[in-house]
């Protein structure tokens, strides 16, 4: 089977984190399926950039990338990015207009792409396959604060709306997406949805290297139970009840590690300055992420209250998090997943984030232990890049009609 894959911000390997549709394709193309990755240099998550010409092709591992050199952006709320986003679609039919694959997976964040999947198959009868890694626009009115009749969110219903209805196949990286696509109106069986998300590779759980913390920070540590939070540092990613339990856990038997940065870093920094539990460790190399959470007891991670988590999460801290093994306290207001399904941690509302702290500080160390490696098991059990490759060329393969290629 000919399978294309259009993402503008797919990262091409060795230059970006998270090469999800890399890994998916080189296990189906080692089963003789053909695989060409189209994306763009201009991608904040991905450091590789066309030097000469308007595109380079590659091929890594028996999957073909093409990447298109399009508008580039400083900024990811930016009105260049957007543009940016229309200058990959336009390129997206000069270079590959006359392609006719069996099946082409649009594949956000960008949703104008899935113009270029309506084309291919309504003139090439190409089977569609329509991504969703993130709602949007949904997640612009809900975290951007835009209001749902901005002519910016309109456009981008409409083109969800097009994608959903056009789709032969809707995936989701989150697990209740059908019920957004229901909300929003469009019919679809139950048979035209997936659940496909972020996936593990079993050998990062070997290759992971120890992490040393700086002389006086291993000092501090030693002997105390080690909350440990990593990523941004931000407005999304509400931290203010976190902190204001901090502010109260001013005990030495506790140490709060905080690993990121952001624009809300250096406030936080000065309201911890003089409490000696609450060490900011700044922003840590990729490579070191996993090293660095295995070093801690508890890990503790936040999400906005926004009905986009109503359809579940997809997010990229939730796998690192479980596959360092550790148990986790998620302050979170959605659909849940993976972490109850696991027993390896707690969803809470912000009301609730003192009790579950407690509860977890008293919980025997190798009853937390024990949970932590439960996540990693069912994690590398259920989200496994073998097994979610081939759930997903195997759902391709039942759509009707697919059956004859």
């Amino acid at each position: 089977m000919r399978i294309t894959v259009v993402s503008k911000y797919a990262p091409v390997p060795g230059y970006g984190s998270n090469p999800r549709w890399f890994e998916l394709a080189k296990r189906l193309s080692a089963q003789g399926h053909q695989f060409e990755i189209i994306t763009s240099d201009s991608n904040h998550g991905c450091s590789f950039r066309v030097e000469e010409g308007k595109s380079t092709e590659l091929e890594i591992e028996d999957v073909s990338f093409l990447i298109i050199k399009t508008l580039k952006y400083n900024k990811t709320a930016s009105v260049m990015r957007v543009l940016s986003w229309f200058d990959f679609d336009v390129k997206l039919f000069r270079f590959r207009r006359h392609i006719s694959p069996d099946v082409v997976v649009i594949s956000s964040l960008s949703l104008t792409p899935i113009l270029f999947g309506i084309y291919l198959k309504c003139f090439k009868r190409t089977r569609l396959v329509f991504e969703v890694r993130d709602v949007w626009p949904l997640t612009l009115v809900e975290e951007g604060k835009f209001s749902p009749l901005n002519p910016f969110s309109l456009f981008l219903r409409a083109i969800e709306l097009l994608g959903y209805k056009h789709a032969d196949l809707i995936v989701g990286t989150m697990p209740n997406l059908k019920q957004h696509v229901a909300d929003s109106g469009v019919k679809k069986p139950t048979t035209a949805f997936h659940s496909c998300g972020i996936g593990v590779d079993v050998a990062r759980v070997r290759s992971s290297k120890p992490f040393k913390f700086d002389t006086q920070t291993e000092k501090r540590i030693k002997g105390r139970i080690v909350v440990g939070y990593c990523g941004s540092i931000g407005l999304t990613n509400n931290l203010d009840d976190f902190a204001k339990y901090m502010e109260t856990r001013n005990t030495m038997d506790v140490v709060f590690l905080i690993a990121g940065d952001g624009a809300q870093k250096q406030s936080l920094e000065q309201q911890f300055s003089t409490q000696k539990n609450v060490i900011f460790l700044g922003k840590i190399h990729p490579d070191d992420v996993q090293g660095f959470l295995r070093r801690c007891d508890i890990l503790f991670l936040a999400t906005m209250p926004s009905r986009v988590w109503d359809y579940g999460q997809s997010m990229n801290k939730v796998v690192d998090y479980m596959l360092a093994g550790k148990f986790i306290i998620a302050q979170y207001e959605g659909h849940p997943s993976m972490i109850n399904e696991a027993d390896c941690g707690i969803f809470t509302c912000g009301t609730g984030l003192a009790k579950c702290f407690e509860d977890a500080f008293r919980m025997r160390p190798e009853m937390r232990r024990s949970k932590g490696l439960s996540g990693r098991a069912w994690l590398l059990q259920h989200h496994n890049y073998d097994l979610l490759a081939q759930n997903y060329i195997d759902k391709i393969k039942h759509l009707e009609g697919i059956k004859r290629l």
